[in-house]
């Protein structure tokens, strides 16, 4: 987690315009942090054990509000500057591992993360990177490929 919040806060720091920017976004993300360790994982505890969720699984409704969470995280600190995959970190961080509910959470939503999440961050970062013809056709030959054996 360390050094994704490092590789992130460097990208950042890097790609900003002046000392004065690259301080700003860091501050940002520093209160951002803040925000979701004081705020924002206390009333996902309190909601996770008031759903029960802790110890039979999440609920449809604890497995709404975790996913809206981290695509909330994601987009604030995207439009802080930081990569958008640091905020889903940073959730990630805050949700209880000591019972049930992040096993639990895991198992709901890895079909959900590999079938429409991964595929969307690669082409993201085939644009961002401008070879995304080239991983297209490298993509759509192990989709196609993996479809015809189905």
């Amino acid at each position: 987690m360390t050094s994704w919040v490092l590789l992130a806060l460097v990208v950042s720091l890097v790609n900003s315009s002046n000392n004065l920017t690259a301080l700003y976004v860091c501050l940002l993300c520093i209160g951002w942090v803040f925000v979701v360790v004081i705020i924002i994982r206390p009333i996902l505890i309190k909601l996770i054990v008031k759903t029960g969720s802790n110890d039979n699984g999440p609920t449809l409704s604890m497995t709404i509000i975790t996913l809206s969470t981290v695509l909330i995280s994601a987009f604030v600190t995207s439009i802080i500057g930081v990569n958008a995959i640091l905020g889903g970190f940073i959730i990630g961080v805050i949700i209880p591992h000591d019972g049930g509910f992040a096993v639990g959470i895991t198992e709901k939503i890895e079909d959900l993360v590999n079938i429409l999440f991964l595929p969307v961050v690669c082409y993201i970062h085939m644009f961002n990177l401008k070879i995304f013809f080239f991983w297209f056709i490298i993509y759509s030959t192990m989709i196609n490929g993996f479809c015809f054996f189905l």
